[in-house]
């Protein structure tokens, strides 16, 4: 575990997480908290619980492995669990990250299983750079949620320029790759599509439940408008795939029947041929003909 620790009008300051540092941050009604936390072990979540009277089920689904993003509302918190997407452009494989989020007044908690890159990244730029204005957990979720709406919408367009080269080789190139290629790129999308629509109410709810201050109401539209564009992608290029794939195979068969067609006029030239030259090569004592 690891602790960011926000001040007015200061450099935050990255620390480890112990009660010395809990009871600072409770003792200052300034200081915002930044709690990151890798890996599922039990010890952690009873720490997490202890320290910040967190619901025993979300601390449980945050941990598991395979569970679709949602947002749950408590009296003096929120539970958000988003999942971030790396995408490998040479098969077309998809990587998700499950990324839980406990989000208080003044602090914010993250807990996932594996490293993810977004999440570092926005750890980084909030620990490196003096902040111009107060940090808040609005603000660090608008950033975290903005950062893995945004990977979506990268790793789906980087899918295009490489669908685009598949449609133009198609009438020209002979390959067999094409189809399975195109059919992992389907099979992705459409787990992209389904897990954009689960971040698309998410991000619903979580503009109706933050936007209470009037500042924050564009970066929350933001958000719900990027994660829309993510899921519009998604089904535009999953739809694009579709129809390369019947392309392919309409292609395919139309060379099977040129080839077909081509060894159907040689067996009409050839099979009378050979059925004269088999007859008459028969060993008769009277050809037939002669009588």
């Amino acid at each position: 575990m690891k602790a960011l620790l926000f001040k007015s009008n200061q450099q935050p300051t990255v620390q480890d997480i112990n009660d010395n540092l809990i009871e600072e941050w409770r003792s200052n009604d300034d200081l915002i908290l930044w709690l990151d936390v890798e890996g599922g072990e039990d010890v952690d979540s009873q720490y997490i619980k202890s320290q910040f009277k967190l619901n025993d089920l979300v601390l449980k689904d945050s941990i598991r492995e395979r569970h679709p993003p949602k947002f749950e509302e408590f009296d003096n918190s929120a539970f958000v669990l988003l999942r971030s997407i790396e995408l490998s452009k040479s098969d077309g494989n998809i990587f998700f990250s499950q990324v839980s989020l406990f989000l208080g007044e003044r602090f914010i908690i993250t807990r996932h299983l594996s490293d993810v890159e977004v999440l570092n990244n926005v750890w980084d730029n909030c620990s490196k750079y003096k902040q111009t204005e107060n940090m808040s957990v609005r603000r660090l979720l608008y950033r975290l949620f903005r950062g893995i709406a945004d990977q979506f919408v990268e790793n789906i367009i980087s899918i295009e320029s490489r669908l685009e080269s598949i449609e133009d080789a198609l009438d020209k190139d002979e390959k067999d790759t094409y189809l399975p290629e195109l059919i992992s790129f389907n099979t992705s999308l459409r787990k992209i599509a389904r897990n954009l629509e689960y971040m698309e109410q998410v991000s619903k709810r979580g503009l109706k439940y933050f936007t209470s201050d009037e500042k924050f109401v564009h970066e929350f539209t933001d958000v719900y408008e990027q994660v829309e564009r993510a899921l519009s992608l998604a089904k535009m290029y999953q739809a694009l795939c579709t129809d390369l794939m019947n392309a392919y195979i309409s292609v395919t068969s139309h060379r099977v029947n040129k080839v077909v067609k081509i060894l159907t006029i040689v067996t009409v030239l050839f099979v009378p041929l050979g059925f004269i030259a088999g007859l008459y090569g028969m060993n008769f004592e009277y050809i037939p003909e002669s009588l």
